[in-house]
Parts: C-alpha cells; sequence; structure tokens
C-alpha cells in the first residue's frame, strides 16, 4: 500500500510498505553541503511510525515517545536514501523499535532506535 503525508510530498519522501525513500537534491542539503541530519531523522521516524501502524488495531495510534540517531556517513545531494524499520520489542503501550538508513547502493547513512506510545482501545 502506498501513502502519500504533506510533509514527505514536501520533501519529496515515498512511502510504502517496506520503506520510505527520498532521493535528494540541493535542497535537501546543509551549509555543509551533504544531506541535511533533519530529513535523515525524518526518514527513521516515518519508518518506525510506519512500521508500528502495521501492526496495531485501526482504532489506535501511534506517536514517538523517543528518538536516538547516529550518523554513520554523510549522504550526498543525488543519493537515494531507504530507510528500514523492524520492532525489537512491543508492550501494550510501548514499542521499541530499530531502523537504518543506507542509500540504493548499500552505503550505510545512519542507525537509530526509538520508542513509539500506542493510544486508544
Amino acid at each position: 500500500m502506498s501513502e502519500t503525508q504533506p510533509f514527505a510530498d514536501h520533501l519529496g519522501i515515498t512511502v510504502d510498505d517496506t520503506t520510505v525513500r527520498v532521493t535528494t537534491t540541493e535542497r535537501h542539503a546543509n551549509v555543509s553541503g551533504t544531506v541535511h541530519g533533519g530529513l535523515i531523522a525524518t526518514l527513521v521516524d516515518m519508518a518506525m511510525g510506519r512500521t508500528v501502524r502495521d501492526q496495531i488495531d485501526e482504532d489506535q495510534s501511534a506517536a514517538t515517545l523517543q528518538l536516538s540517531l547516529t550518523y554513520l556517513n554523510p549522504a550526498e545531494p543525488g543519493d537515494t536514501l531507504i530507510a528500514t524499520a523492524e520492532i525489537g520489542k512491543r508492550g501494550k503501550a510501548v514499542v521499541l523499535l530499530s531502523a537504518e538508513v543506507v542509500t540504493d547502493d548499500g552505503r550505510d547513512i545512519a542507525e537509530a532506535v526509538g520508542t513509539f506510545t500506542i493510544s486508544g482501545s
């Protein structure tokens, strides 16, 4: 299933069942000329949120409680970045996840861990 969101559309991010992806351009660059870390954090947050939402009931919602990100290598404008996430542990109201961001040629960009809360029913 594909999903569009105004913020993701603004950044050029696409979301599908298993990945969050963006092909970066100069508009994604920071003052150093590399891809802004905020874009990478956004990819991770969206991948984790998508993963949690796929595992909860329709009448439930999920929100980020905590996100910790380690940047491994800089991404350059022109790189296609791909974020994926997986659930590590799930309680009734809290989900722990891990995620990674890589380029389409497999270069590691970032690793992350996050905690999401589940509310509703």
